[in-house]
């Protein structure tokens, strides 16, 4: 779990709560885990993170303690690269451990996670650190978050609108709320990923937020990372009655327009392309958020509506992908052609007919 939530390169964390970016200053206890369990992939991976952030490990004693000296290091790019942990509901996906790589966690799940809400057995639980984050996701390449989320760290206030997800009329989830977290009823089932699949090079998660919502029946969204270079997402909402849906996504302050519903992120070294497709007209406003550190970027239906679908293409380190979508009468299709070609088919409803699978 520690080494997903470790940006490639060992030196950041990736923020969900109030954890913020940093890898904070007792990690020595993993030195201990690795030689309890005697794990040679987890040491050369801490023995990395160490020489990244040498003051994440800053009590000296105790790395003399625990440190193995002893314990044979084994090749770090033999970790799995995916992975999903079922009791918070995260999935990780990534292209390698080196700062150089790309890596993406999405998170859809409940306040708390299934284990303290199973021990919770109706009793009260503090859940003061969680955010209302249900369906979100964060991109991290080439040293930079790209993807990021607002206010980790920094604020008490809890609001969806801070996170990569979605608004209803303005509103974000149930649990949004001006300070602390606390629980509330039918928190432990609300959220969580109904489907996962990860390989190398390749994985998707499919997350359902719908219960957070008080006027959605479903948000579902899926998230594809492909061929070890880009990442999509493949968003459907279903409303109890016809409403204004706002996707908000957050990057650093280098976010701009490219044109039509085409965006740049750019932070150092480090840049994103990202293009959003739908089959329903939305109007895209870009605002500078928390004193111009952090860009939003806000896309809104034109209309109020009960369903939509929304497509997203996320292409880091100024890659030349061309990207063409594709409406069909049984799917909806993303091409996406650079050193090589990739489909991605979204079916309407019920099964993709073979004719479908003929893209121009």
């Amino acid at each position: 779990y520690r080494a997903h939530m470790l940006t490639p390169g060992q030196h950041y964390s990736f923020a969900y709560g109030d954890g913020g970016n940093g890898t904070y200053y007792f990690a020595n206890f993993l030195f201990y885990l690795v030689s309890r369990y005697q794990n040679g992939y987890m040491q050369a991976l801490m023995d990395k993170a160490y020489d990244a952030v040498p003051g994440s490990f800053i009590y000296n004693a105790w790395n003399f303690l625990w440190w193995d000296p002893g314990l044979e290091r084994k090749p770090i790019n033999d970790i799995k690269t995916y992975r999903y942990f079922d009791d918070m509901e995260i999935a990780a996906f990534r292209s390698g451990w080196d700062a150089s790589d790309t890596a993406v966690l999405f998170k859809c799940g409940p306040y708390g996670g299934h284990r303290a809400n199973e021990m919770r057995n109706g009793r009260y639980i503090n859940v003061a650190h969680d955010r209302p984050d249900a369906n979100s996701f964060t991109i991290y390449s080439n040293g930079e978050f790209l993807i990021t989320h607002g206010n980790h760290a920094t604020s008490t206030d809890r609001y969806a609108r801070d996170h990569n997800s979605l608004l209803v009329d303005g509103q974000g989830l149930v649990s949004d709320c001006q300070g602390w977290s606390q629980p509330f009823s039918g928190m432990e089932s609300m959220g969580r990923i109904i489907d996962y699949h990860g390989s190398p090079g390749y994985g998707f998660a499919v997350g359902e937020s719908g219960e957070y919502y008080a006027s959605l029946d479903s948000f579902r969204r899926s998230l594809v990372f492909v061929d070890n270079s880009f990442y999509a997402i493949h968003d459907v909402v279903q409303a109890k009655q016809d409403a204004t849906l706002d996707w908000v996504f957050h990057g650093p302050p280098d976010f701009t327009s490219s044109g039509g519903n085409s965006y740049k992120i750019n932070k150092n070294n480090a840049s994103l392309t990202l293009h959003i497709f739908s089959p329903i007209e939305l109007a895209g406003s870009l605002s500078s958020k928390k004193e111009g550190e952090r860009t939003m970027l806000a896309l809104k239906t034109k209309n109020k509506l009960t369903g939509a679908e929304l497509y997203g293409v996320f292409i880091p380190n100024n890659s030349d992908e061309k990207v063409l979508y594709m409406d069909s009468d049984s799917c909806y299709g993303l091409k996406v052609t650079g050193e090589t070609t990739n489909i991605l088919l979204f079916a309407k409803q019920g099964y993709i007919q073979y004719a479908d699978y003929s893209i121009n």
